[in-house]
């Protein structure tokens, strides 16, 4: 009996390892703002918004980033999932999460050649659990504050958007629309 029990309490701690393991792995592709079996992401155009969304990002199978194509410095949270990365700790990328695992800010700060600037993107999202709207301000004096509404125009067999647009808000009109696209490779 006793060794039943062993057996039973080991298999159960074992189950709740590896979906937390699991769990910290589609962390990584939160970030992204993509889930399924993705193997790499690649922005086709830059974000006028979200620079640390630019480029390829390569991850394993269990959704983990596994390699910083164009940074050198990460650091996760206690709880496995990506907390910084860029260049180096003054150069990088911050992320905050709410009690769901969504990313609900992320503090940008980017060394120049000459400058050092800083400013926050804030998402909100809608009932399906997208990001719906991106609201950034500038770390400077005076904080300039826009919101960027997200509409979705493509997605694609897994129901991961390939194609979105941006559009600027300020003062209630349209300021400038910008245009995103991503190919997305899966396992």
């Amino acid at each position: 009996m006793k060794k039943i029990n062993m057996v039973i309490m080991k298999t159960i701690l074992s189950l709740l390892f590896s979906l937390l393991v699991l769990g910290v792995g589609a962390q990584d592709l939160a970030v992204y703002e993509a889930y399924g079996p993705v193997k790499q992401i690649v922005w086709e155009i830059g974000s006028c918004l979200v620079p640390y969304l630019r480029g390829i990002h390569k991850f394993d199978k269990r959704g983990k980033e596994s390699e910083f194509i164009t940074r050198y410095f990460a650091e996760r949270d206690r709880k496995g999932r990506m907390a910084r990365e860029g260049m180096d700790p003054t150069d990088a990328y911050e992320w905050i999460y709410d009690s769901k695992g969504r990313v609900i800010q992320c503090n940008c700060l980017l060394r120049g050649d000459y400058e050092f600037f800083e400013f926050s993107v804030r998402l909100f999202y809608n009932e399906n659990g997208e990001v719906k709207m991106y609201s950034s301000f500038d770390g400077q004096v005076p904080r300039e504050f826009s919101n960027w509404v997200v509409v979705i125009t493509k997605r694609d067999r897994h129901g991961n958007w390939i194609q979105r647009e941006l559009r600027e808000l300020r003062m209630g009109k349209d300021l400038r629309i910008c245009r995103e696209s991503r190919n997305i490779i899966y396992y």
